[in-house]
Parts: C-alpha cells; structure tokens; sequence
C-alpha cells in the first residue's frame, strides 16, 4: 500500500470481509468444491481486471504485473476458469457465475469512477470480494 496506515474504515471492511468469509466457510463445513472455487475465481477475477482495466499507478507494485502479463494465455485462462465453474458444480455453478461476474462489475465500475483504473490495492480487493461472493453463494445455493 501507499500508505500503509489503515483508517477505521479500512479496518471496518477487513474485520466485515473476515466476518463475511468465516460465516460463509461454517456453512461450507464439509464441501470442499467451493473452497477450491473460491480462490480459483479470485485469481481469475484478478486476471479479468488486469486485462480490462487500466493500472493507474505508476511506479506501483502491480504495474510490472499489469505491464507483463501475457495476454492471450490469460484469456485462455480465464476462458477456462469460467467454462470449469458449470461442469464441477452443474446449475450452483452458474450462480456462482453471476455473484463473480456482478462483483467484479461492480468492484470495477467504482475503481473506474472512483481512481480511474486499477491499483495493486485495489486489485487485491477484487480478489478479497470474489471469493466472498463465490463463498456467500455456495452457502446460500
């Protein structure tokens, strides 16, 4: 972080994000497809943010990330994340599509409105809500 002092508000979210996750995982207890969807998915969302969103930072840590990254095998990655969600998890999956793809939406259109593009802390969040929304729609579906 730029800086890396953590205001209230930041400290509120990260206790809300670890309460989110931990209420989700105790409803999980004993399926484990969704433990390993969730950081897959996150990954995958952070692949979906460097290829469509801007890195705005210059200088920052994820800029060599956002720079270098190969772009047509991290289609095909995500091309293949997405096509894997349904066949491991049938129609709970494409729910799981949904809450993914709204997140990261969302998630996207407030760094855009907000920063004007990406940063490597905002791409961490993107990571940190898409495996919430995956976690808080499997225990709901």
């Amino acid at each position: 972080m730029k800086d890396p002092a953590c205001g209230p508000a930041g400290a509120v979210a990260l206790i809300l994000i670890l309460l989110v996750k931990l209420t989700a995982l105790e409803a999980l207890a004993g399926q484990q497809v969704p433990l390993v969807l969730a950081p897959m998915l996150g990954r995958g969302a952070l692949l979906a943010l460097f290829l469509t969103t801007p890195y705005v930072r210059p200088g920052g840590l994820g800029e060599v990330h956002a720079r270098a990254l190969p772009r047509r095998p991290a289609v095909i990655i995500v091309l293949v994340i997405v096509a894997a969600i349904p066949i491991t998890m049938g129609s709970d999956g494409l729910w799981m599509l949904v809450s993914v793809f709204t997140a990261f939406m969302l998630t996207r259109a407030a760094m855009l409105r907000r920063l004007g593009g990406a940063t490597g802390d905002t791409a961490g969040a993107v990571v940190e809500i898409t495996e919430s929304a995956v976690l808080i729609t499997a225990a709901m579906v």
